[in-house]
């Protein structure tokens, strides 16, 4: 995996997934492909510290998908967002009046709090 220390001079061997038929036989980001802004795009990398390796456009090649790309570290993408906890997400407040008659339609419970013995 790309390490933000790395210098564009590293050798990468990149690594792909076993051949699939659902994978495209090639995709390159159309981002990849702007040319006219690609130096502007290059420097905006270089100063967010986000991994670019200049000659490793095709995410699928193939029909294999690259396994490690130009990612980010998982730590640092984690601090980006912030998940509801977990009795939140399966007992939704209900806003509407009408949603009381499309709760039947879902099944939610916590069964950390419904098992308990009381």
């Amino acid at each position: 995996m790309a390490k933000l220390t790395d210098s564009p001079f590293n050798i990468r061997v990149t690594q792909y997934s076993a051949p699939h038929s659902v994978i495209p036989p090639r995709y390159i980001e159309p981002w990849r492909r702007d040319i006219v802004n690609r130096e502007l795009i290059i420097n905006n990398a270089h100063q967010g510290n986000i991994p670019h390796y200049e000659h490793d456009d095709a995410l699928y090649f193939n029909k294999r998908e690259q396994m490690y790309y130009n990612v980010e570290p998982r730590e640092r993408v984690d601090k980006k967002y912030t998940l509801p906890s977990r009795s939140d997400q399966l007992q939704p407040r209900f806003h509407e009046i009408y949603d009381r008659h499309r709760s039947s339609l879902l099944s939610r419970y916590d069964p950390q709090n419904n098992f308990k013995k009381k």
